[in-house]
């Protein structure tokens, strides 16, 4: 436009050059060559001169430019020539080539004077040059508009039949505006869009300036329009913005929920309070937000609104259902702005909560976890966002709340879940429901779904669908039980037939202890018929029980023809290699026995049938103490139940060496009074007394003993019950020496009780030997004997020699308990000996005697010997010193010839000195020291 300015000047300086010359010219011809033309003394300001020649058909004529006297004068910003040929009637509209009116002229170079008087004269502000350019733009361009404003021109109109006031309003042009409503009260006029300048103003609603200029409009007087602004017409004419309307609506409300957000900015300017409520309680941020206005929402957030303001019905923002155009965007704003997704409305609900219930897309859902919103959050009802999506059969938000690991289980105030809920809705809800994510998923009772299904007898289509999920299948609850117990004990029978078809397990135990089985066969009423058929008749529990060995063990008599009649194995077999027989003997039922040895029955049970241990039932019998089933089995007189009496399982034990062992005193006498081998031997040799003893069982080992049990058997490795007793306890060492017990009786490897009791305490050792003096073993060895070569004690050993043993005897090699003690280097228990009259000179089957041992072998025994045997001889009369002169070397001797009480006289039968006999044995050293004076 400047441009325009620039060039609009320059074709007026040319103009005005031109038309210099061309009056010039016609001068010349028409004049006298010094008389001025009419644009000379225009130029030169001679508005007498001027008005003394023009005459009427001058007055408007035009250089070459096309520009009028009026052109020029105005360009010449002469307001005297300018108002002369106004007032001589000269066009005040004139246009020049440029379609520039002498108005235009005037602004376009600044002729600010010449313009004040052509708006006196009301000049067209609205004449368009050929560029479409027209005064009133050049003088807002020029920011003079005050200088063609005037009570007249203020009225004109230009071709939209807008006045300056609608094209100030136009412009938001507030200056300009008050400028206009200075000069005079507004109209209000309408232009080719049938508006006022108020209407205007009210159409730029999104601008702050519209508003004010609104505001300034009605304050000058403007006609008010009512309808959607008659609230901000009232407040703005009473000054007060805040002021309060309909339903306790502020103007804030009112433009929030129009979206207005020019308004707003010019009301949030003016400082009206933001969080004011209206009589629902609802603030302005959150009508904006319930209708969609985003950028209102965004305003006033921004201006402070408090996001998490509620309503009289709890509702926050978050809670409102907005447009679903807006709604993503406005979702984000309040949570970046610090909405709180978990507070809840007075229906105890969140915004999850009202979001799932009426569709509200993905995105929506995602914002308000992200944002922290707790997925399960129960509303009053105790219904989670999940439950009411499914109640309202919003698929896709059930899908999404699923996927972000909604809680499937949780349950109303009803006692209903999501999952249980989805059962009634039908399989397609259910499919979207359970996932493989979440399908081993439990409720507060370990129920999965498939248990849940199953107890609210679903369809078995969603049977069918859950049962898919195979882990599902034999899962427990809290109580143990699975799906099929379940099923059982609601006799649903469809449900049933669909998890035993899929492998479901039939055996599990709940924590009663209570199987699917056992429901049926217990509770039958038809269970029986669809829990057994082919497939599950044959089939095996953890132990390999069949149903029929089950049957047996719970006694549950009419079941067990049932079964065999539909095709149960009699004599099947469990892991144990079991029959059926002896689970009925396990839990002592005479009648489960009687029931399946052919009464009542189309076949009859093995009587003879092992485990894998070849235990018979009686032995199975003693094991699980079923003293009624063993009196009814032993009451048969036929050979086949007589030979149980001792039938050997493969460790080669009867039915007594068990009862032995587990101290079954009743089943001892039962077993003896059917005539029992008392002392039958196992595959090793032992006998029931000794197992007896191993369990420590006193009263059995007594009872045994009383009946004919041998004391003194002994197993392959020669060990008796008295061995074993050893290593138990005294008193069954006690009962088993009373009854016979040989304490030196040899096993396998050399030991004897009583060799076994030396190393235990010496209280055992008194209890083994008991109290006969006279004990030897096969070798012929003592105690004493074995004392010596198991090395004791001192103690041990005088305890031992107290018990009166013969201190002399000769073991089967002529070996006294002194010589293998000497041999042995045992000092002390040799002076022990020695001082309880062992004699020295008893030899062995190889001529060795204890003092030949001491003066060949350990000399260092010399004065102990000497201590107790100086004065005793052998049957040939020789002491110590006739056997030192054969035996001892020269320091021996001379040691012993150091002690007290030596004398070298003394004489053997043959009246032989000691010096004689080493003269004799050739001994001349040795004889010189014992050569007498």
């Amino acid at each position: 436009m400047q441009n325009i300015i620039l060039t609009t000047k320059k074709i007026f300086r040319l103009a005005f050059i031109l038309i210099l010359i061309a009056a010039t010219f016609m001068s010349c011809k028409t004049a006298p060559a010094k008389e001025e033309t009419l644009i000379d003394l225009i130029k030169a300001g001679k508005s007498e001169e001027l008005q003394e020649r023009l005459n009427s058909s001058a007055i408007n004529m035009k250089d070459e430019e096309g520009n009028s006297l009026l052109h020029i004068a105005a360009v010449k910003n002469d307001p005297i020539i300018v108002r002369l040929l106004i007032n001589m009637d000269a066009d005040i509209e004139a246009k020049n080539n440029t379609g520039a009116t002498p108005l235009a002229a005037a602004l376009n170079n600044s002729a600010y004077d010449a313009v004040k008087v052509l708006v006196e004269y009301n000049a067209n502000i609205f004449a368009k040059d050929n560029e479409g350019e027209k005064p009133f733009d050049t003088a807002c361009k020029n920011n003079v508009p005050n200088l063609i404003l005037t009570a007249q021109t203020i009225k004109q109109k230009d071709e939209n039949q807008d006045t300056v006031l609608h094209l100030a309003v136009k412009a938001m042009d507030k200056q300009l505006t008050k400028q206009i409503l200075a000069i005079a009260p507004p109209e209000t006029v309408y232009n080719k869009e049938n508006l006022s300048p108020l209407a205007i103003a009210y159409k730029h609603n999104n601008a702050e300036d519209s508003a004010e200029i609104a505001s300034i409009l009605l304050l000058a007087g403007i006609q008010p329009m009512g309808k959607d602004f008659a609230e901000f017409e009232t407040a703005s004419l009473a000054r007060n913005y805040s002021m309060r309307f309909a339903d306790g609506e502020t103007l804030l409300h009112i433009f929030a929920r129009k979206g207005y957000t020019g308004f707003l900015k010019f009301l949030i300017k003016n400082k009206v309070p933001i969080d004011v409520k209206d009589i629902s309680s609802s603030t302005a941020m959150q009508e904006a937000v319930y209708n969609g206005n985003t950028e209102a929402a965004i305003l006033l957030l921004q201006a402070g609104a408090d996001p998490n303001s509620r309503n009289s019905s709890g509702n926050t923002a978050l809670h409102l259902v907005m447009p679903e155009a807006s709604r993503s965007k406005l979702f984000n704003e309040l949570i970046t702005a610090g909405a709180n997704p978990n507070l809840k409305d007075n229906y105890g609900e969140t915004p999850l909560h009202v979001a799932a219930r009426i569709g509200m897309n993905d995105d929506i859902l995602d914002q308000l976890l992200k944002a922290g919103a707790d997925i399960n959050e129960r509303n009053k009802k105790g219904q989670t966002p999940l439950i009411l999506a499914i109640d309202r059969n919003q698929t896709q938000q059930v899908d999404f709340l699923i996927n972000h690991g909604a809680d499937i289980h949780a349950e109303d105030k009803s006692g209903e879940s999501a999952f249980v809920r989805s059962i009634s809705a039908g399989l397609p809800m259910v499919e979207h429901v359970v996932t493989e994510k979440n399908s081993t998923e439990r409720d507060s009772n370990g129920s999965t779904p498939l248990h849940l299904a199953v107890s609210h007898r679903a369809s078995s289509d969603i049977i069918y669908y859950l049962v898919e999920k195979k882990s599902l299948i034999n899962t427990r609850n809290k109580l143990g039980n699975t799906p099929l117990h379940i099923a059982a004990e609601k006799n649903y029978r469809e449900a049933g037939e669909i998890l035993i078809a899929n492998n479901a397990d039939i055996f599990y135990a709940n924590l009663n202890g209570d199987s699917p089985l056992k429901f049926a066969l217990t509770l039958r009423e038809g269970r029986e018929d669809w829990m057994i058929n082919s497939h599950t008749i044959g089939a095996g529990d953890g132990a390999g029980n069949t149903p029929l060995h089950l049957a047996a063990e719970w006694q549950i008599l009419p079941m067990i023809p049932y079964l065999i009649d539909k095709g149960a194995d009699i004599n099947a077999r469990n892991a144990n290699n079991e029959t059926p027989i002896f689970n009925a003997v396990r839990t002592d039922s005479p009648e489960a026995v009687k029931a399946l040895l052919g009464e009542g029955v189309s076949k009859k049970a093995d009587l003879d049938a092992r485990d894998f241990l070849g235990n018979t039932i009686l032995h199975a019998a003693v094991r699980w103490s079923a003293y009624k089933a063993a009196d009814f089995i032993l009451s048969k007189d036929t050979e086949e139940y007589v030979r149980l009496i001792n039938a050997k399982n493969l460790a080669g034990k009867t039915v007594l060496h068990e009862a032995a062992k587990q101290g079954e005193i009743k089943f001892i006498n039962i077993f003896l009074k059917a005539k029992v081998d008392v002392n039958a031997a196992d595959e090793t040799g032992r006998s029931p007394l000794s197992e007896a003893v191993l369990a420590n069982q006193t009263q059995a080992i007594d009872l045994l003993l009383k009946n004919g049990a041998s004391p003194v058997q002994q197993d392959m490795y020669g060990r008796t019950a008295l061995h074993e007793a050893v290593e138990i306890s005294e008193e069954s060492i006690i009962l088993v020496r009373n009854a016979g017990g040989n304490p030196l009786a040899k096993d396998a490897y050399g030991k004897t009780p009583f060799s076994l009791a030396l190393n235990k305490n010496i209280r055992t050792v008194d209890l083994v030997l008991g109290n006969d003096s006279l004990l030897a073993d096969t070798d012929g060895d003592t105690p004493l004997h074995i004392a010596v070569k198991e090395r004791v004690s001192l103690d041990y050993f005088q305890r031992i020699m107290k018990k009166k043993y013969p201190v002399n005897k000769r073991n089967k090699n002529g070996e006294t308990a002194l010589l293998l003690a000497i041999q042995n280097s045992q000092k002390e228990i040799t002076r022990a000996l020695m001082a309880g009259g062992a004699d020295p000179f008893i030899v062995n089957n190889k001529g060795v005697s204890a003092i030949t041992e001491i003066f060949t072998h350990h000399p260092d025994f010399t004065p102990i010997a000497a201590e107790f045997s100086l004065k005793q001889t052998d049957t040939l009369g020789e002491g110590m010193l006739h056997y030192a002169a054969k035996f001892a070397d020269v320091q021996t001797l001379k040691d012993l010839l150091a002690l007290p009480g030596i004398k070298l006289d003394v004489k053997n039968t043959a009246g032989e000195t000691p010096y004689q006999v080493a003269l004799r044995w050739n001994r001349s050293e040795i004889a010189e020291l014992l050569k007498t004076e």
